[in-house]
């Protein structure tokens, strides 16, 4: 069945050209060799959607079953290893930011280059998160890298 009968079919019969010369003309165009930009829809048009205060919240209320004391008590050792983490990335933040201002020549130069380098950036203070945890072993048996 040539391409003409096909789209003869599906109403198209006044349409001048067959299936196989739409293939080679896709394949003799230079746009189908580029790579495949980006697709963006563009800017909204309507506002963003917000839940308003008045509106009701659903909320599913599960149990956290501490009857056992070996549960429960690993449930604590692992909040007090949050905890611990938590001030030392405290501690040890605050003297990264002393060193910053400590470093007013570097800062004057490149005050992004400094902060890098101290480690005062999200993905800085993730990877200090990470070297606590693993460095303390205490603290790798009861927290694991991803909630650090």
């Amino acid at each position: 069945m040539n391409g003409r009968s096909l789209l003869g079919r599906s109403g198209l019969s006044g349409v001048g050209f067959s299936m196989t010369e739409m293939i080679v003309s896709a394949s003799d165009d230079q746009s189908v060799t580029k790579p495949a930009a980006r697709s963006v829809r563009g800017k909204s048009k309507q506002p963003n959607w917000r839940r308003s205060a008045e509106e009701p919240v659903s909320v599913i209320k599960l149990e956290l079953d501490l009857g056992d004391d070996r549960t429960r008590s690993r449930l604590a050792d692992q909040w007090e290893a949050a905890y611990r983490l938590r001030g030392a990335l405290q501690r040890q933040a605050r003297s990264h930011v002393n060193a910053y201002w400590a470093a007013t020549h570097e800062q004057a130069e490149n005050p992004k280059a400094a902060r890098e380098r101290l480690g005062l950036s999200r993905k800085g203070m993730e990877v200090a998160a990470r070297e606590h945890v693993d460095a303390s072993k205490w603290m790798r048996h009861h927290l694991t890298r991803a909630m650090a």
